[in-house]
């Protein structure tokens, strides 16, 4: 039997990796990231949220 859709896995360890800039933690390249990987910058919905916040305090703060 013909095995159909088996697409080659990477392994864990060749994944490529990224610092998130509101925790600092590193995070693994996903697939949902496949197409926007150069503008992925936070590792999770919650770092975001969080990163945009203390940006937009930092501008306030500016002015």
């Amino acid at each position: 039997m013909k095995r159909r859709g088996t697409a080659r896995k990477e392994p864990v360890i060749n994944l490529r990796q990224k610092v998130c800039i509101a925790c600092d933690r590193p995070f693994s390249w996903r697939k949902k990231w496949k197409r926007c990987w150069a503008e992925v910058k936070f590792c999770s919905k919650r770092c975001q949220s969080v990163g945009r916040r203390q940006f937009r305090q930092d501008n306030n703060n500016g002015k």
